[in-house]
């Protein structure tokens, strides 16, 4: 079944994530990956979207064998707010970005995972410090930086339908399309 969340539960749940991340980056004193999803609307969690989220797992993976890097420390977890996975890497900030946006630009279901790369200090790297442009709203096409700020996001009902338009264009793994009964 299906749960909608409300405002109040995301924020208790990216309170309790920014405290793993946390507590992580002192005990490792590593470069951390937090991915999420990105998903519009009130439903954060249902079996198409861990679908997405193990495909972006499955990638992290293939590029970890590829950089010969193993996890120090690696986790999951799915909560009605959303799959969360951290991996603790001992290699380069910069590098281990490199291969997250290259995931995240490659196809398009790339575009709904969020693979936040954290310094040891704390701090996230952003892609502009790999020359690369910054990611465009699903809905507006602006900064995500400031998507929230933006007029789009004013009508929720709205926001949610252009979101979930742009989602349904991606093709996602292991979907067929359902033929429509005349």
């Amino acid at each position: 079944m299906e749960t909608t969340v409300s405002l109040v539960q995301m924020l208790d749940a990216r309170e309790r994530r920014v405290q793993h991340q946390q507590e992580l980056l002192a005990r490792y004193h590593k470069p951390l990956i937090c991915f999420t999803m990105n998903i519009c609307g009130p439903v954060k969690d249902s079996p198409l979207i861990r679908r997405g989220f193990a495909r972006g797992r499955q990638l992290l993976r293939q590029q970890f064998l590829r950089a010969k890097l193993t996890p120090l420390y690696q986790d999951a977890v799915r909560e009605v707010t959303g799959c969360e996975a951290f991996y603790v890497l001992d290699a380069d900030p910069l590098t281990i970005k490199k291969f997250t946006t290259d995931i995240e630009d490659a196809t398009p279901l790339g575009r709904l995972f969020d693979m936040d790369v954290i310094r040891p200090d704390g701090l996230k790297v952003d892609r502009e410090e790999l020359d690369l442009e910054g990611r465009r709203c699903l809905i507006c096409g602006g900064p995500a930086k400031v998507g929230r700020s933006r007029p789009c996001f004013a009508a929720p009902a709205g926001r949610w339908k252009r979101c979930a338009a742009a989602a349904a264009s991606i093709p996602w793994p292991n979907c067929r399309k359902r033929r429509r009964r005349s």
